[in-house]
């Protein structure tokens, strides 16, 4: 393997060029390598090695809950993290502390610093962490702490609905729709363009017939 060396100046001029390239440059400034721009895909050969096929978990936690809940999703996430190839926090100005909390495989953080908008403004951002090859996103909220077995059954349903070719899979708890829910890579566009009034639950009744219940 061989790196490109650049300077912080040029790298910056070209910062845009150099990403879509998906070559890897180690940037120097002072005369010293400072930092390292890859493609995404050459980072996660060494992150997830071996669960890039799973789903990614987002926790949507813009909005503080109190430490006692987020120990208790956090528990529950780390419990379940084999299963995921990445954790993805979406945190809010008062909730970034929480964020040390996830100490399972690959967390990435991202903030929503407009808590208080709705709930489909912070799952905008938590696609937007995703990384190519990402083709479910499971996501609960720090607010209310899944069950530990959930998440892992979770992700064994997606991984049915990649074969049925189904795009939505909603948690059930006696015969009622909760969350976790998870989503497929064929709804993150459409997700993306609905209108924060329309919400996630727009979606979800359109593609009904698109669900598997879990």
């Amino acid at each position: 393997m061989f790196c490109k060396v650049e300077n912080a100046t040029k790298a910056r001029k070209k910062f845009l060029q150099r990403i879509d390239e998906k070559k890897t440059y180690i940037i120097s400034k002072d005369s010293i390598a400072r930092a390292v721009l890859m493609p995404v895909e050459a980072y996660e050969k060494f992150i997830a090695a071996g669960r890039t096929k799973l789903p990614a978990l987002a926790v949507l936690g813009a909005r503080d809950c109190g430490r006692k809940k987020a120990l208790e999703t956090a528990s529950a996430v780390n419990s379940a993290g084999k299963y995921f190839s990445k954790i993805i926090f979406v945190y809010g100005p008062e909730t970034e502390k929480y964020a040390g909390l996830f100490k399972t495989g690959e967390t990435r953080i991202v903030c929503n610093e407009k808590p208080q908008m709705p709930i489909i403004t912070s799952l905008k951002l938590a696609v937007s962490a995703l990384s190519p090859g990402d083709d479910f996103l499971v996501f609960c909220f720090l607010s209310k702490p899944p069950a530990k077995h959930m998440l892992g059954k979770m992700s064994r349903k997606t991984a049915l609905a990649r074969k049925n070719r189904k795009g939505i899979v909603i948690t059930t708890v006696n015969k009622r729709p909760t969350h976790p829910v998870a989503m497929s890579k064929k709804y993150f566009k459409m997700l993306l363009s609905t209108r924060k009034e329309l919400g996630i639950p727009y979606i979800i009744r359109k593609f009904q017939k698109d669900i598997i219940y879990s």
